[in-house]
């Protein structure tokens, strides 16, 4: 019930963030959500906070996405001896909040939750670990690496049918090479997945899926 509860509440914001995405930002803040059932399955938790991070990092507030990260950062330990799904999207969620600081704090902090990411044996684990790496290697200037990541991301993401991040791995490669034929055909097939799937705003569901992951001409 209580899953049923949050999942519900998360899709009518989501509905509504199309047209205002300031709602979407405060979707998650309900404290009601966080302190009821705290002893009971962690799953809502790390929806919740996965949510609250990635709708402000929708919104484009990186730094309130941070805020986020760091008022409810005791789920980490909350989340130690539970499955090891939520702690993959505890810690990939992480890793967006801190990458999308943009600063050398935010780099450490994002290192230190793909360290913790990387080694889970989940199917999600892997792709997110390299969509991650590929925004450290934004951040730092480093094109061609970047693109490599987003690639190995891409192929990993498809095979693991995590279909709308395999789109933003795939919009952000051709972001990467935007001047190239292949670079918009990329683009195109991506936007054109994510409209036919609901998606209003490609751009700021990268910077929420994929932060940190500029362009080549704005690394350059």
């Amino acid at each position: 019930r209580y899953t049923l509860q949050t999942l519900t509440r998360a899709v009518a914001r989501d509905r509504a963030s199309r047209l205002d995405p300031e709602v979407v930002r405060t979707a998650f803040d309900d404290d009601e959500l966080w302190t009821s059932n705290a002893d009971g399955p962690s799953p809502p938790h790390a929806l919740l906070y996965t949510g609250g991070i990635q709708s402000r990092l929708y919104a484009g507030d990186p730094q309130g996405a941070w805020d986020y990260a760091q008022r409810h950062k005791t789920l980490e330990r909350r989340l130690r001896f539970r499955d090891r799904l939520s702690r993959a999207l505890y810690f990939s969620t992480r890793a967006q909040a801190a990458i999308a600081r943009g600063d050398s704090l935010g780099l450490k902090e994002a290192k230190r939750a793909i360290k913790k990411l990387a080694p889970l044996d989940v199917p999600p684990a892997k792709g997110l670990t390299l969509l991650a790496q590929a925004g450290i290697a934004g951040v730092r200037g480093q094109a061609d690496e970047m693109s490599v990541l987003l690639r190995r991301a891409l192929e990993t993401l498809q095979a693991g049918e995590m279909d709308m991040h395999a789109a933003v791995a795939q919009l952000r490669l051709g972001q990467a090479t935007p001047e190239t034929q292949s670079g918009q055909e990329l683009i195109g097939s991506a936007t054109a997945f994510m409209r036919r799937n609901g998606v209003v705003d490609e751009h700021r569901l990268a910077n929420a899926y994929a932060p940190g992951c500029a362009s080549r001409g704005d690394l350059n």
